[in-house]
């Protein structure tokens, strides 16, 4: 299962869902510092418990998970102590200690206290330098790391949902310069999977494509199966797919606009 062809592209407004978990519990990652793009003032992951009924929010806790813990990416699998693992990212660029001369954000496996704070289970460098978003395998058994600075990073995951140390690890650095002040590199903003199969899609706003991996569980990697072009200079950003699972739609930051992608 792969995208094929564009089928459509429109102005529209941005929209987001809470990841489902086992409890009725949100989470909420926040900017902690101020960046060149926004005064970050939060005080790190928060949690609320939500009243389905009326649509409620109601504060639960407040937990501090490092520097701009900006993303956070629930599970509804239970891994072996009975509970989901919600995931986060430190989205900075930091010197790395496992290589040397290169920056690196974070990612964070968690899990989640009777108090609403939450623990740290472990943390990794992602290898690329401000993560923005995580997305789990359909699975629930791989969590995949986009760092906006140009890479794509996978890890398998633990028994107890911990990460394990990576087993792939993608470079983006061809941009194509159609915005030079946004698109001089490969800029990967997030991936999606797509339904009822092991293909996972990269939204490149750098590059104005959609790079598709084909998840590889037995030797824990993601092979290429090719790339779509978006709109040049639509700089794609997010993902989301149709319940019927016949098309994707993904945002354009850049020209403000959504594209609609059969799933074939």
């Amino acid at each position: 299962m792969h995208l094929s062809s564009l089928l459509l592209a429109c102005t529209a407004g941005l929209s987001g869902a809470a990841a489902k978990t086992t409890q009725p519990i949100l989470f909420a990652g926040s900017y902690t510092r101020q960046e060149a793009w926004v005064n970050g003032t939060g005080k790190g992951i928060y949690t609320f418990k939500f009243n389905a009924s009326d649509g409620s929010l109601t504060p639960f806790g407040v937990t501090q998970v490092g520097t701009n813990p900006m993303y956070v990416q629930g599970s509804t699998k239970t891994f072996s102590d009975g509970k989901p693992i919600p995931y986060a990212i430190n989205s900075v660029g930091d010197n790395s200690t496992n290589q040397p001369g290169t920056q690196t954000g974070f990612v964070s496996a968690l899990t989640l206290q009777s108090d609403g704070t939450l623990k740290t289970l472990n943390t990794l460098e992602t290898q690329g330098a401000v993560p923005v978003h995580i997305s789990l395998s359909p699975n629930e058994n791989f969590v995949v790391v986009s760092n906006y600075a140009n890479s794509v990073t996978m890890y398998p995951l633990k028994d107890d949902g911990s990460l394990s140390s990576k087993t792939f690890h993608q470079a983006f650095p061809i941009g194509s310069n159609v915005v030079a002040s946004r698109q001089a590199s490969g800029h990967p903003h997030s991936t999606m999977w797509l339904p009822h199969s092991n293909h996972v899609v990269v939204a490149d706003l750098g590059s104005d494509e959609l790079h598709q991996y084909e998840l590889d569980q037995e030797n824990q990697t993601l092979k290429s199966i090719g790339s779509v072009h978006s709109l040049p200079g639509s700089g794609p950003r997010h993902m989301a797919h149709h319940p019927n699972g016949r098309f994707a739609y993904v945002v354009g930051e850049l020209t403000n606009s959504v594209s609609v992608y059969k799933i074939a």
